[in-house]
């Protein structure tokens, strides 16, 4: 096999993944990242692309994927999906910029030779993560989903020339889309998403996978997909401190499709103490990328899961995350008007609220600048469509693709695969076709659900319904909030309704703590248990081996080189 010599795009190129494909040509070198696909195939795809962003595209449209091209001039474009499945990073060292896969790369060295950026700890202390293309550390920035990033070639960035950031355009955000009823969005994600599963079998039919299964609409709707697709090797499990009324949920779920079934039990004192042992400081290293809390729910489960002989290695995990958003913040939307700094003020109260009240970020200038610019992106003009395109813009660059998706990050932690197919490129084009007013609710998504899950078990389904935290019907919790918030008492129930589900978590979130007492303290106090989660991370306590602050606590994976094997 061809090996190229070192070249300058080494130096600019620190690249830490296994699988990627490079491609190179008299006009630019690409390379691509797209784990689903064989790597003959995305050869193909990048020697038939007529650009980096037909490329992404095209491999989008399989599964997972991220672009960076070199041109013969030296610009270096950095391209991520819809779900920026994996984050790219970028730093300008002297003249010149580099780039990588993975923040600890550009970070620091063992000598502690970094900055933190003030801004980025600040949100990052509020709300378990930063926003736009900021790290915690100074100086080094992160692609937002759905861009690219081009840098100029090395020299430039020392003049006026700077990084140039463009949006794709294809994120799912509330349009006037031509769908307008539930059983039209139903058949269309339906078919959108039985196609994506369908085609992920087809490609990897000896694939074990592993379905964290609720007894929510998401993971039945993505369970009764691989039946239909016909997977082999379909495992699902369920997990929490006891078999409680979601576990028989779920259970039953498992058993109407046929798939084997495992609860995976999460005891508070057990969880505790595998959290303060040494090796949870490599997943805690693999899981942050420097703007977001490592995401910790299913942390036990993938070290149970990782530790069963019967498991295969290379599994691949399949979360139940969803292009199908729901609205939330009714208020705002049914309101008469609603200025920009009111919505700008109800964003940060929303995302940024983790340790209690928001407080000063409220008055952070560089956070309202931010959070502006995205509404700017949308064109916000106070009409109810922009404000509900606005709070799903914020919420889509910032808790969901920093934060929610890059849960995926733990399973590589331990070895595993992923795939999130109801985030593939044509349900994000579903999605993007829905009358707005059809994100308000569910109600047409479960409706499809249940018709998926009842033309694979028949008539039994009808003898199970979704899981919901309450037996109250919505329209009676809805009448009940509205009677606590007329007397000035919802927040208030709100609060002890949750401080003491989070006292004694069903997925033992009060494990993670390093002090109990404090623990029960903060959350008495308004604070969430992510909250006390963040506090603990940013003082090096979280976990006594990991320390984000100290280089040495990362374990920094090496850079490789990434060779073009077709030799042309």
């Amino acid at each position: 096999m061809p090996t190229d010599p070192p070249l300058a795009l080494d130096d600019a190129l620190l690249l830490t993944r296994e699988g990627w494909v490079r491609r190179d040509s008299g006009a630019a070198v690409l390379l691509a990242l797209a784990p689903r696909l064989p790597r003959a195939d995305v050869s193909r795809i990048l020697a038939a692309a007529p650009s980096p962003l037909h490329a992404l595209r095209a491999l989008a449209e399989l599964g997972e994927a991220a672009v960076i091209a070199i041109g013969a001039e030296g610009t270096i474009s950095l391209l991520t999906d819809v779900n920026r499945s994996f984050p790219l990073f970028w730093q300008a060292r002297g003249a010149g910029w580099v780039a990588s896969d993975d923040v600890r790369v550009l970070a620091g060295d063992a000598s502690g030779a970094y900055e933190d950026d003030e801004r980025s700890v600040r949100q990052f202390t509020a709300g378990g993560l930063v926003l736009g293309d900021a790290t915690l550390y100074l100086g080094v920035h992160r692609t937002p989903p759905d861009a690219t990033v081009q840098l100029p070639a090395a020299g430039a960035c020392s003049g006026a020339a700077g990084p140039v950031l463009s949006r794709h355009g294809d994120i799912a955000l509330p349009e006037e889309g031509p769908v307008r009823t539930g059983a039209e969005a139903g058949a269309a994600f339906r078919d959108a998403l039985l196609e994506s599963v369908g085609t992920m079998v087809a490609r990897d039919p000896g694939a074990t996978y592993l379905l964290p299964l609720s007894g929510g609409a998401d993971s039945r709707m993505l369970a009764s997909a691989f039946v239909i697709a016909g997977a082999r090797d379909v495992r699902c499990f369920t997990y929490g401190v006891a078999q409680k009324a979601e576990v028989a949920v779920s259970r039953r779920v498992a058993g109407m499709l046929g798939l084997p079934w495992t609860f995976l039990a999460t005891p508070p004192d057990q969880v505790r103490s595998a959290w303060q042992e040494r090796s949870t400081a490599r997943f805690l290293a693999d899981a942050y990328t420097g703007a977001a809390l490592p995401h910790i729910q299913d942390w036990y489960a993938m070290r149970l899961l990782a530790a069963d002989p019967e498991v295969p290695g290379d599994a691949v995990v399949v979360p139940g995350h969803t292009a199908v958003r729901t609205l939330k913040d009714a208020d705002l939307l049914e309101a008469a008007s609603v200025s920009r700094d009111e919505l700008i003020d109800a964003i940060i109260l929303r995302h940024f609220s983790q340790a209690g009240a928001p407080g000063p970020l409220l008055d952070d200038s560089g956070t309202r600048e931010q959070i502006s610019a995205s509404l700017d992106r949308v064109e916000y003009d106070g009409s109810p469509l922009s404000r509900a395109r606005a709070l799903q813009a914020v919420n889509i660059d910032g808790r969901q693709s920093t934060y929610i998706l890059n849960s995926v990050r733990g399973y590589e932690s331990f070895g595993f695969r992923w795939a999130m197919p109801m985030l593939d490129a044509p349900l994000h084009r579903v999605t993007s076709s829905l009358h707005w007013e059809l994100t308000r609710d569910r109600d047409w998504y479960r409706a499809m659900t249940d018709d998926v899950f009842a033309s694979v078990v028949g008539e039994q389904a009808e003898e199970l319904s979704f899981w919901a935290p309450t037996e109250i019907p919505v329209h009676k919790r809805e009448r009940m909030k509205d009677a606590l918030r007329r007397v000035g008492l919802l927040r208030l129930a709100e609060h002890v309704a949750s401080s003491r589900t989070n006292l004694r978590h069903p997925m033992a979130f009060e494990a993670f703590a390093p002090n109990r007492a404090d623990y029960a303290r903060r959350i008495a106090q308004g604070s969430s248990p992510l909250g006390v989660f963040t506090r603990a991370f940013l003082a090096g306590r979280w976990n006594r081996w990991m320390d984000w602050r100290v280089p040495s606590t990362w374990s920094t994976p090496s850079v490789r080189v990434v060779s073009d094997p077709t030799g042309d």
